[in-house]
């Protein structure tokens, strides 16, 4: 029999577009049509990162490098893929990841100047070549992603970095938008959450239908279920 490989999936964007919250949603959605799925959040699904958010999320005392965190984060990196993300996708599940490579790529490499070169040589040594099979990107204005945040929590060190900041994430994530298009969707984070919800899934959906790697609902009813909604992503695009 095949082994089946799993697949991976990772959510970018800036703070505030609604990852989490989306994440939440797909995964209990692809639980709801039979397949076998499971979230993680970067440097908060094990001790050693949520100590690294700690040390890095921190907006008084000594502040670090820009390389020292970048190395802080990539330890963080290694041991969750390492004992989590490796392991799941080995037992054929897919893995739904809040922020992953790309994150470092943006906040790192472009919003701390050391260089995307640099970063995606460490993110290949800190996920001994992992890489997301899709990536979904959110996409909000920050003024409004920033009034969403506030609303409910102080900002960190990242979040309150202000305008120029944001607009390096951006260029960032548009960067890598144009250098891997079949990996890295953008989608519109405005409107309601079902509405960003249903755009996320008919694209998650389709890629999944795509791959034979993975293993497909038994359920007829849930079969029925995923082809209505790729049907309705067809007819809205015509």
């Amino acid at each position: 029999m095949q082994n089946k490989a799993g697949f991976l999936i990772s959510f970018e964007g800036g703070d505030g577009v609604g990852k989490t919250t989306q994440i939440q949603i797909l995964t209990q959605r692809l639980i709801d049509l039979g397949y076998s799925a499971q979230d993680f959040r970067e440097l908060m699904s094990t001790e050693l990162g949520r100590e690294v958010r700690r040390l890095t999320g921190q907006t008084t005392g000594e502040q670090i490098s820009p390389l020292a965190e970048v190395f802080l984060f990539q330890a963080g990196r290694a041991e969750a893929v390492n004992k989590l993300y490796r392991p799941a996708l080995a037992n054929g599940k897919i893995v739904i990841l809040d922020r992953f490579i790309d994150s470092s790529v943006v906040f790192q490499g472009f919003a701390r100047g050391l260089g995307a070169a640099l970063i995606e040589e460490l993110n290949q040594i800190s996920t001994a070549q992992l890489k997301p099979n899709l990536t979904i990107c959110l996409t909000l204005d920050p003024i409004e992603a920033a009034s969403r945040i506030t609303k409910i929590r102080e900002l960190d060190r990242f979040e309150a970095a202000g305008e120029e900041l944001q607009k390096s994430v951006q260029a960032g994530y548009d960067y890598i938008a144009q250098s891997e298009p079949n990996r890295f969707c953008l989608v519109d984070g405005r409107g309601t959450i079902e509405a960003v919800a249903q755009r996320i899934e008919a694209i998650v959906l389709e890629r999944l239908n795509d791959n034979s790697q993975i293993d497909q609902p038994n359920q007829p009813t849930n079969q029925q279920q995923i082809k209505k909604t790729l049907n309705k992503r067809a007819s809205s695009n015509r």
